[in-house]
C-alpha cells in the first residue's frame, strides 16, 4: 500500500559533500556520502517502516518509525533535521510521538511556517498529526486527533493550508473511503469530523486507499488506488482538492502509480509496470514509467524512465531546480538491491541520467518501503539499511550537474 524505503527529497544547492564516501559520476550527478539519521524498524519486519520528508527552505525533516526499546512491535514516531550538505542536525532523531500504542506510517510536509507530520496510532488505528517548528520543537502535544483509519498522506500549499488524507470507512461502515481534513498553520483543524469524503467503494471485497498527495502551491492532488475483488484488479486514480476544502474532479490513470510530485504548476506520476505482455510475478521484469498530470487532471501518455532485465520497483518522485528525480529500488541476480535514480526534465519528457546508482548492494529486507519528496535545489535520497547491529534510516545527497 505504501511507499518503499527509498525516499527522495530536495535540498538547497550547495557544495559537494564530503565524508564516508559514495558513488559518483564525474560527468553526471554527484552522490554524497551515506549518513545515518537514526535507528528504525527493519523494512522486512514491518510494513510500517516508511520514511516521510519535508523541506522548509533551509533544512529537511525526516520522519520514521523506531521500535521502542525492549519491545518487538510497538513503535515511536521519530524525526531528525538534515542540513543542505547532508549533515544530520539531530543525530539519532528526536521523539514526535511515543505511547504504548503502535505509532507508524509517518508522512511530512511544510506549510510555510512549520512542518506537519501525520501518522497512525493503535491496533484499531487513528490518524494523528503534529506541527514541528523549523528549530525541531514539537508544537502539538498531545497530537491533533483527525479520525479513524490509517495510512495517512500529507501535502501543503504555499498559503499555509495542509491536507491530511487517509484510508477509513463511511459512518455506516459499509464502504471503504478516502477521507481528508485540512489544517491551518496555527494547528486548527478546518473540517468537521469525519472529514471530507473524497471517494468511497463497497466493502468488504473491494478496497480503496490514498497512496500519495502533492500540492502545486495552490491546491492538492491525491493519488489513490482502488482494488476490486482484491487482489484481482487494481485501478489508479487522481483526485483534485481545493485549498478551501472542495472536492474537485477525478481521473483514472491506466497504471497504478506509487508517487506524485509537482513542479509548481502540473504534476508527475511514477509507477512500476510489468514489461512483458504475459504478465509478471516477483521474478519478472518491471520497468519504471512516468506520466504528467495537468492541474485540470489531464493525464499524458506514459514514458519509460528506467528499464532493464531486472525488478525495478517502488519509484518515488521529487522536483528540484528544474528537474524531477525518480528514485527506485532495483533488484538484480545477486539478490541484493541497488537504490537507483533517473533525472528528468521539468516537463517529464527527457531522461538526462537513467540508472544512476545512489546506494549499491542494500539488503533487500531493509530496503523495502520507499518514501516521498519535497522541493528544493538538489535532492536527498533516504532509505533503510543495516548499519552495524541495527536497521537505520540512511540518507545521501544527489546534486545534478
Amino acid at each position: 500500500m505504501r511507499r518503499a524505503v527509498v525516499l527522495v527529497i530536495a535540498l538547497a544547492l550547495g557544495a559537494a559533500v564530503t565524508g564516508i564516501g559514495g558513488p559518483a559520476d564525474a560527468s553526471g550527478p554527484t552522490v554524497g556520502p551515506a549518513r545515518e539519521a537514526g535507528p528504525a524498524i527493519d523494512g522486512d519486519t514491518n510494513d510500517a517502516a516508511t520514511i516521510g520528508v519535508a523541506f522548509d527552505g533551509t533544512n529537511e525533516l525526516l520522519v520514521w518509525t523506531r521500535l521502542q526499546p525492549g519491545t518487538a512491535r510497538s513503535g515511536d514516531i521519530m524525526a531528525a533535521r538534515v542540513a543542505p550538505d547532508g549533515t544530520v542536525l539531530d543525530p539519532g532523531g528526536f521523539v514526535v510521538a511515543a505511547t504504548s500504542a503502535d505509532e507508524e506510517f509517518a508522512d511530512a510536509s511544510f506549510d510555510g511556517t512549520n512542518f506537519i507530520v501525520a501518522w497512525q496510532a493503535g491496533i484499531h488505528p487513528k490518524v494523528r498529526a503534529a506541527r514541528i517548528s523549523p528549530a525541531g520543537v514539537v508544537l502539538d502535544a498531545p497530537p491533533l486527533a483527525l479520525g479513524q483509519g490509517g495510512g495517512p498522506e500529507v501535502a501543503s500549499t504555499s498559503t499555509g493550508i495542509s491536507l491530511v488524507t487517509w484510508a477509513g470507512t463511511t459512518d455506516s461502515g459499509d464502504s471503504d473511503a478516502v477521507l481528508a481534513r485540512r489544517l491551518s498553520s496555527d494547528g486548527a483543524v478546518l473540517d468537521a469530523a469525519p472529514g471530507i469524503v473524497l471517494d468511497t467503494i463497497d466493502a468488504p471485497d473491494n478496497a480503496l486507499y490514498p497512496i500519495d498527495a502533492a500540492s502545486n502551491g495552490d491546491g492538492f492532488v491525491v493519488l489513490e488506488t482502488s482494488c476490486y475483488q482484491c487482489p484481482e484488479s487494481y485501478q489508479g486514480s487522481v483526485r483534485a482538492v481545493s485549498a478551501d476544502g472542495h472536492k474537485g474532479a477525478a481521473a483514472n490513470t491506466p497504471l497504478e502509480s506509487s508517487s506524485i510530485a509537482s513542479n509548481g504548476s502540473d504534476y508527475l506520476l511514477a509507477a512500476n509496470v510489468c514489461a512483458v505482455s504475459e504478465g509478471c510475478d516477483f521474478g519478472g521484469d518491471y520497468d519504471i514509467y512516468t506520466a504528467r498530470v495537468s492541474a485540470d487532471l489531464v493525464v499524458s501518455p506514459w514514458r519509460v524512465a528506467a528499464d532493464g532485465a531486472a525488478l525495478q520497483l517502488a519509484p518515488e518522485v521529487a522536483f528540484s531546480g528544474g528537474h524531477y528525480l525518480v528514485a527506485y529500488r532495483r533488484q538484480g541476480g545477486n539478490g541484493m538491491v541497488d537504490i537507483r535514480a533517473s533525472l528528468l526534465s521539468k516537463d517529464g519528457s527527457t531522461v538526462d541520467v537513467a540508472g544512476l546508482i545512489v546506494a549499491p548492494d542494500i539488503d533487500p529486507g531493509a530496503a523495502y518501503k520507499a518514501v516521498s519528496a519535497v522541493k528544493g535545489g538538489r535532492f536527498l535520497v533516504a532509505y533503510h539499511d543495516e548499519v552495524s547491529d541495527h536497521t537505520a534510516v540512511v540518507e545521501r545527497t544527489v546534486s545534478p550537474k
